[in-house]
Order: C-alpha cells, then sequence, then structure tokens
C-alpha cells in the first residue's frame, strides 16, 4: 500500500480494523449463499413440483454467473474503486435474494439465482483488493485471518442454518434471510470502507470476451459432466439453448472452454495496451503456487461436503437439521483459532501455516473414508468433525496472504480476480467430480450388495434410485450400508486433492527474515 492511497482512505474510515469488520458482513453472506442452498434441494423440488435435475440447475446458475466475470470485477475495482464496486454487487445481491424468496416457479429462480451471482461477482475479488490496500503487510496475516474466517466459517455453518430454516420456515428462509442482512452491510460498507482511487485503467474488451467464453464452457461443462457416461462419449448429447438445434457434446463443451482459455492467454501475452490479466504475475512465483494450491484447496472443501451431507442423513438416517449440526464442531472450533493464526502468519510467513493445514486436512478426510460406517460412535464424529475445523482454518487466509504478499499495487485487482476465479474453478470441478464419482461407485456397490440377496430383496435393493435417496429415521438397512460405502470411498477423491495443494504450497517463497 503506498502513502498515497493510505491519505486517500483516511478521512473516509475510521480504523482498518472497521473496514475489515463491514467487510467481513458480505462476504460471510456471499460464501454462506455458496452452501445454505444444498440442504434445500430436496425441498425446492418438491415445492416447486420438478425433478433434481432441474434444480440443481438453483446451483449452477448461480455458480455460472459467479465464476465467468470474475476476472472482470476485479478489474473493473482496479478501475473504479474497490469500494464502489462491492456497493454495487451487495445491492444486486441483495436484490436479488428478495426476488429468490419471492419466485414462483422453478424458472424464475434459476434466472434470480444466476441475477444474484453477478452481484456475488462485483463483491468477492474486492473484499481482497481492499484489505491488500488498507493492511500494511506486518498485520495483513491476522486481517486476512478473519476474513478467512467468515470463508470458512460460513462454509461450515452454511449447512447448519439451511438444514434448520427449512425444517421450521420453509425454503423461501435461506434467501429472505439475505435481505435485512445484505441492508445491514450496504450501510456499515458505506460508513466505514475506504473509497481508494481507481486507476486509469483500459479495459481488455477482447480478452473479457474470450476469457467470458472460457470460464462459461469450463463451468457449464463440468456443471453437465457429473450426468455425463464418460465410457460412451459420443452418445450423450447437451443441447445448448431451446431453439439453436446445436448439440454439442460435454467433452466438446471442456475442449472450448481449454481453447477458449488458450487463446485468452496468447491473448494476453500479445496484447501491448493493457492486459485483462497481466501475465507478468504469474512470473511471481508465490502467487502461482497460491493459485494451484486453491484451485486443490476449492476442489477438495466442496467435494467432501456432498458425501458428508448424504452419508448423516441417507447414510444414518438423520434429517437436514441434524445432519448439519454434525459439522458444528469444525466452525467452533475455527473461530478462537483466528487470531493466533493471523498472528502466526504475520511472524513467519503464509507458506508452513498453509501447508500444515492441507496437509491436516487431507489426513483427515483420509481417517473418514473409514469412519464413515453406518453404525460409528457420533461422538468420534464430531470429534473429528472439529479436527477438520481446526485444518481449515489453517488454510484459506494464508493462501490469500501468499497470492497477495508479492504483487504491486497496480495488480492487486487482477490478482485478487484470479485467485477467486481459480478458487471457484477448484470448486466446480470438485462438485463435478464427485458427483460423477459418487453416481459410478453407486451403481457398483449396489450390485456387490444384491449378489448375495434372494431374488425378492435383490430386486428391491436395485431399485433404488440415487437420485432420490431418503433422509430421515424411515431409510432402510440396506441403504445406509451403500450410501456409506459409497460416501467413505469417494472422500479419497478430495483427499488427494488436498495433498496435491499441500505439495503446490512448498513451492511458496518465504518472507525474509524480519530484523
Amino acid at each position: 500500500m503506498t502513502t498515497s492511497q493510505t491519505q486517500r482512505a483516511a478521512p473516509r474510515v475510521r480504523a482498518p480494523w472497521s473496514a475489515l469488520a463491514a467487510l467481513m458482513v458480505g462476504f460471510f453472506l456471499l460464501m454462506l449463499d455458496t452452501t445454505v442452498v444444498v440442504v434445500a434441494m430436496p425441498k425446492l423440488s418438491a415445492d416447486l413440483h420438478t425433478d433434481i435435475s432441474t434444480t440443481v440447475w438453483v446451483t449452477s446458475s448461480y455458480l455460472l454467473a459467479y465464476s465467468v466475470p470474475l476476472l472482470l470485477a476485479g478489474r473493473l475495482g482496479d478501475r473504479f474503486g474497490a469500494r464502489r464496486i462491492y456497493l454495487i454487487g451487495m445491492a444486486v445481491f441483495t436484490a436479488a435474494s428478495l426476488l429468490c424468496g419471492l419466485a414462483t416457479g422453478i424458472g424464475q429462480l434459476i434466472a434470480f439465482r444466476a441475477l444474484q451471482g453477478l452481484g456475488a461477482a462485483g463483491m468477492s475479488p474486492q473484499s481482497m483488493a481492499i484489505i491488500s490496500k488498507t493492511f500494511p503487510k506486518e498485520v495483513r496475516g491476522r486481517a486476512m485471518s478473519y476474513w478467512g474466517l467468515v470463508s470458512g466459517g460460513a462454509v461450515l455453518v452454511g449447512p447448519v442454518c439451511g438444514g434448520l430454516l427449512v425444517d421450521s420456515l420453509g425454503w423461501r428462509s435461506i434467501f429472505l434471510i439475505n435481505v435485512p442482512i445484505g441492508i445491514v452491510g450496504l450501510l456499515v460498507a458505506r460508513r466505514f470502507v475506504p473509497a481508494l482511487s481507481g486507476d486509469p485503467h483500459r479495459f481488455d474488451i477482447v480478452g473479457v470476451l474470450i476469457s467470458g467464453l472460457s470460464l462459461f464452457c469450463l463451468v457449464y461443462g463440468l456443471e453437465n459432466g457429473s450426468g455425463y457416461d464418460w465410457s460412451e462419449i459420443t452418445d450423450d448429447l447437451v443441447v445448448l439453448g431451446h431453439h439453436t438445434g446445436i448439440s454439442v457434446g460435454v467433452p466438446e463443451i471442456l475442449v472450448l472452454g481449454v481453447v477458449f482459455g488458450a487463446g485468452f492467454v496468447a491473448w494476453e501475452r500479445v496484447n501491448k495496451s493493457e492486459p485483462l490479466v497481466p501475465m507478468g504475475i504469474f512470473r511471481v512465483r508465490t502467487f502461482a503456487a497460491a493459485n494451484l494450491a486453491i484451485v486443490a484447496a476449492g476442489f477438495a472443501t466442496v467435494a467432501a461436503s456432498f458425501p458428508g451431507t448424504l452419508y448423516f442423513q441417507a447414510g444414518r438416517g438423520m434429517t437436514p437439521a441434524e445432519a448439519a449440526l454434525m459439522m458444528l464442531p469444525s466452525a467452533l472450533v475455527s473461530v478462537p483459532l483466528a487470531p493466533w493464526i493471523g498472528r502466526l502468519v504475520d511472524k513467519v510467513g503464509p507458506k508452513w501455516p498453509a501447508f500444515t493445514g492441507l496437509a491436516l486436512f487431507s489426513s483427515a478426510l483420509f481417517v473418514r473414508h473409514f469412519l464413515m460406517t453406518p453404525d460409528m460412535s457420533l461422538a468420534v464424529l464430531l470429534v473429528h468433525a472439529a479436527w477438520m475445523g481446526a485444518s481449515s482454518s489453517l488454510m484459506m487466509s494464508p493462501l490469500a496472504v501468499a497470492a497477495m504478499q508479492g504483487l504491486p499495487p497496480t495488480y492487486i485487482g487482477a490478482g485478487s480476480g484470479v485467485f477467486n476465479a481459480s478458487r471457484q474453478i477448484g470448486a466446480t470441478l470438485g462438485a463435478a467430480v464427485i458427483a460423477t464419482v459418487m453416481t459410478a461407485q453407486f451403481k457398483t456397490q449396489i450390485a456387490a450388495h444384491a449378489a448375495g440377496l434372494g431374488a425378492s430383496r435383490r430386486k428391491a435393493v436395485e431399485s433404488i434410485d440415487f437420485q432420490r435417496l431418503e433422509s430421515g429415521r424411515g431409510v432402510q438397512d440396506s441403504v445406509r450400508t451403500v450410501v456409506s460405502a459409497v460416501m467413505a470411498n469417494a472422500l479419497l477423491w478430495p483427499a488427494a486433492a488436498m495433498a496435491i495443494g499441500a505439495a503446490m504450497v512448498l513451492l511458496v517463497r518465504s518472507p525474509a527474515p524480519k530484523e
């Protein structure tokens, strides 16, 4: 942060910590909404009279609209000021939340969720950019630890809040609760967040278009990949648009995404004006390594949440609220650890805290693979959830500090956009891969379980539909056995991803020792 930036910011804010507290309100709301909807899926399908495949687009439309503009949103913050873009994003997100709560059909809800995603895209990169510009380097780790606590805490608390709200007030409440929180977030952000002036950037229109096409194809392809039969690549086609008549396979969409991505990189390298993403930031080894690690962490965090939710509901017969409460120890452990982790990062740098968090989370998932049985002690599972919470609190904020610490001020917005886009791509990849893995594993486990049964029972077991798994205390023992085995095996994928992320962190440069 330069002296001039500090002078511009000071009149508009009492203290940097007040600005951070204001940003935490909005960022918590943003991260909460990425997880809270998952537990409401069955209720949404029933109330809106639609199938699960259509209901999934309530999440997918949000993810698409959130992911695609992230690079542009970071650059908009550089040009017009991060505070201004953050406030616009918050206003759009809050208004869209109200519309979601009032939606009368699945089509309306999907459209309003996309609008919500656009608001989220405006908010997300600005939080990191404002923190990086407002806090001096010697306390930035502590500030990022609180920011990371909000991210990790919302991911853990989201299912709990969603389960309780859906059980007591219905699915509309998970959207309407955003409205008063969003209004408060707008007011405190206007009051406390510094109005750092933007820089006179030019807009890389070609880069915006190519990067948008690349991210759209990748996210859309990954989202549809969970229902694709990869053993028959030429058969299962998806149609883009109801009236275009153009049939494009999921693999082709993903290939297009990669091609557009390569074209974007090539264009940014030859663009002599002002690229959307200055390729020079990837020559900062710490930034590049932190981005690779956050892809792995995003993948593993999302990929681990789905098997956990299904294990408790269909594997243990819990209600959505009961299943969500099983992860509460994770949040309770994360909160008191945040200040300590921040001071640790300020003292020793982000490398070893991030490595420790990723390694511990990976080992926790490997252990959980053996704990996911139909009759495992709930006390053991609660203690294990605390282990996961402690691990997660060591990951996100040190990775954010590592990503931003070596970037010059003019690249902060672009770097923040890239970092957030990397996390979202990892999360999308995790959701798509784990859905595909669980579907394939379910077929295998059903066949193995049914092989030793009599004709009538075998027919009953083979008729179980993975897309319509029951939850609650009426779940059959055969379903519990199969689901527990499927979810346990599925956890090996995010465990491996976390281990890869830990290896990437070893490339992060340690800061110079303090005198």
